[in-house]
């Protein structure tokens, strides 16, 4: 979740659902407010897009926003059997904290949207350009949507990157974990 200001004078909320191994965007929402009504849509949405997608073996990774510690989310994310993780600091998300700045930086601010309204477009025309023409070097060259339609399509082999332990510096810990209780590998 980020936020972003409007023309307008504004505050907005963004929220986006990141694929961490494509970095496809799945999902996101924008709203005037954030309560953990708001993030539960925007994983509904992503559940909805990934039909095929087996639950299971998915860790939600998060800052320790009250949104995701919620009852209403935590319950969801169980009922889902999706295994919730939370950081501290954003170095230990880099992935969600480099998709707000994109989005934020590289296609808003520029558009500079009066309202929300506009907001919502410009969010959804950045999101799909993201995920269709941006290019990252991780993939090879390849946008999000290429990337998944090769793994697909089984054209390439796995990748040797998402690595976060040696790449990031930081571990996955359940959400669950105290803080005093977490180990932590410094950033290099």
């Amino acid at each position: 979740m980020t936020y972003f200001h409007t023309q307008d004078g504004k505050v907005n909320y963004l929220i986006f659902i990141v694929d961490c191994y494509s970095q496809k965007v799945i999902s996101h929402g924008v709203y005037s407010d954030y309560p953990a009504e708001n993030f539960l849509e925007v994983l509904n949405k992503a559940v909805k897009l990934r039909p095929e997608a087996n639950l299971k073996k998915l860790i939600f990774h998060s800052d320790r926003g009250s949104q995701y510690g919620s009852d209403l989310f935590r319950g969801r994310l169980k009922d889902l059997e999706i295994r919730q993780s939370m950081c501290i600091y954003s170095w230990e998300n880099p992935i969600a904290e480099k998709t707000n700045d994109l989005i934020k930086n590289r296609y808003l601010r520029h558009w500079n949207p009066r309202n929300i309204r506009e907001l919502k477009a410009m969010t959804s025309r950045a999101v799909k350009h993201h995920n269709t023409k941006a290019t990252k070097r991780k993939l090879g060259r390849m946008s999000p949507d290429q990337y998944e339609t090769m793994l697909t399509e089984k054209r390439i082999n796995q990748p040797k990157t998402m690595r976060p332990l040696k790449q990031y510096g930081y571990k996955l810990v359940p959400a669950s974990c105290a803080p005093n209780q977490m180990k932590y590998i410094q950033p290099s």
